[in-house]
């Protein structure tokens, strides 16, 4: 039976940052953004800033019964003496889709709002902190904190959310599974209670000079991954240089009169690297794949859709086909040499598996396909293709 890999990206508003998948929408562009928090929208510079400078929360994130102590400095800009009474404000927010627009999320109120005086003395060019505790409703969802010191105007801190207090308990195949770091780090996993991460990486050449310090810091994040908890699906992405690349460096498409466009590229490596990969294939699956590591699956490429696919995969399927041959047989040498226990798979959709992997009508790559991972689907999404939903294992 093949298992799906369901990947749910989430939106999190992070001390004034939101953590997304390109190309969402994100921050400050939000629609409804400046309405919800009341902000000005001039791109006019404050006479001061601010920024959260400690939490009591990691990273900002709370549990039931948990309350919000933060420390805020606010810089003054100006030659002048800042001294006024400012205000707080905690502000309930949410988003939501808008029709026929998947990357644009909505903004709006979820009706809480609570305000906190605080006295600015601030020296011209100088600083002050604050230190605050908030009330943060029980209710589960997330808060924006606005700073406003009336006349000089009024800006966005940072937020936090309230969520579930998650029962974590070490397993091969956990069902929430988060885009990993850079973008959610380990603490922010492990706070929302998401067992598991997709991983992204270039593929760089064991032969290359620098490989042997890299993979050592590579083999380090991922077994701190592992002692946490956590397991990875590893996406094995574009080469790790314009080096690799047949032109030296990414192939854009052509127009119908052989001029180059802009935008998305082909940046997949050149096959005299495939000998390369294969062995650096072989050494994640057996060095960091489950159980000695956090890895429990690999695949290749961030949805490697046919034509201009916006992950850097340009090429034709035939070339995904051998890239996948020397990936999943590399997989299952390490499976059959140490025992680990990865799964091989991916596409990132239904429609792309069936592109890359059985569009000749045959099952040729049915044993060396165990899974397929679904971006933006629920949880336990069902396998409808009955042929890899009712494989059975060898």
């Amino acid at each position: 039976m093949v298992i799906k890999y369901t990947l749910m990206i989430m939106g999190l508003l992070m001390l004034g940052t939101i953590v997304t998948g390109a190309p969402m929408v994100a921050g400050k562009k939000i629609p409804n953004f400046a309405k919800v928090f009341r902000l000005n929208n001039s791109e006019e510079k404050l006479s001061f800033s601010s920024k959260c400078i400690a939490s009591s929360a990691p990273e900002n994130i709370l549990w039931p019964g948990e309350q919000l102590s933060i420390t805020i400095q606010l810089i003054n800009n100006t030659d002048s003496l800042i001294a006024c009474t400012g205000r707080i404000d905690v502000i309930g927010f949410a988003t939501r889709g808008i029709p026929e627009d998947i990357w644009t999320p909505d903004m709006y109120k979820t009706g809480y709002e609570r305000f906190y005086d605080i006295k600015c003395n601030i020296t011209p060019h100088g600083f002050q902190n604050i230190n605050l505790s908030l009330v943060i409703p029980e209710h589960f969802g997330s808060y924006g904190i606005v700073l406003d010191l009336g006349k000089q105007g009024r800006e966005f801190l940072l937020s936090c959310s309230r969520t579930l207090k998650p029962d974590i308990t070490k397993e091969q195949f956990p069902a929430f599974c988060l885009d990993g770091p850079p973008r959610l780090s380990t603490k922010t996993l492990h706070r929302l209670g998401s067992q598991a991460v997709r991983l992204e990486r270039s593929f760089l050449p064991v032969t290359d000079p620098g490989f042997k310090e890299w993979f050592q810091h590579e083999k380090e994040s991922l077994l701190k991954m592992h002692k946490d908890g956590i397991t990875v699906l590893y996406v094995i992405g574009a080469g790790s240089s314009n080096d690799m690349m047949p032109l030296k460096r990414p192939r854009p498409f052509l127009d119908n009169t052989n001029m180059m466009l802009g935008g998305k590229a082909d940046h997949s490596w050149h096959p005299n690297y495939d000998e390369d990969f294969e062995k650096f294939c072989y050494l994640f699956a057996s060095e960091l794949g489950w159980p000695k590591g956090p890895i429990t699956a690999i695949s290749l490429f961030n949805e490697p859709w046919e034509g201009r696919s916006i992950s850097g995969w340009g090429a034709d399927m035939i070339r995904y086909r051998e890239l996948y041959k020397k990936m999943a047989n590399s997989i299952i040498r390490a499976r059959n040499d140490v025992g680990c226990a990865v799964l091989v798979g991916g596409c990132d959709s239904t429609a792309n598996a069936l592109d890359k992997l059985f569009c000749d009508g045959s099952n040729e790559f049915l044993p060396l396909f165990d899974f397929s991972s679904i971006h933006y689907q629920g949880l336990f999404s069902g396998a409808s293709i009955s042929s890899w939903a009712e494989r059975k294992h060898s």
